[in-house]
């Protein structure tokens, strides 16, 4: 936060990742009270799904914040420490609700190769989109003999 109000740039990695794991065991323990009302028997990987959702929700945000980061190489290995301990926590506490491994619960194991490849290409293209728009001004300035 800033004098002036709320400012992306205020918004560290760890945060992000703490909001999210606080809103993954709300949506667990959702499901878990639902299915003590109605079993199913899908809950196990109803739990893993809401793992997987978070990690996407991460993804997103995390990727849209760090294009306002002013230290983007610090940002950045910050995020993917966090994203590690989302998929490690995440995963054991989907684990310990459902009482089902990743393994047992589906293809959630593919989804979460999907999802790490697919944060790290965002983060990727995040940097370049920057390194180029960096590059741009440099060049306009020139230009402009300033």
């Amino acid at each position: 936060m800033t004098e002036q109000g709320f400012s992306l740039k205020s918004i560290q990695a760890w945060k992000q990742g703490l909001v999210v794991l606080v809103l993954l065991l709300v949506f667990d323990l959702a499901s878990f009270a639902s299915n003590q009302s109605s079993p199913s028997p899908k809950f196990g990987q109803n739990i893993w799904t809401n793992a997987v959702a978070m990690i996407l929700f991460y993804i997103i945000v995390n990727s849209l914040v760090s294009l306002a980061s002013e230290k983007p190489i610090e940002y950045v290995r910050n995020s993917i420490y966090t994203f590690l301990g989302i998929c490690i926590i995440g995963g054991l506490m989907s684990w310990a609700i459902s009482g089902q491994t990743i393994d047992e619960a589906g293809s959630f194991k593919w989804l979460f190769v999907v999802l790490s490849m697919g944060y790290l290409i965002f983060l990727s293209i995040i940097s370049t989109m920057k390194f180029i728009v960096k590059l741009a001004q440099k060049q306009d300035s020139r230009l402009r003999g300033e």
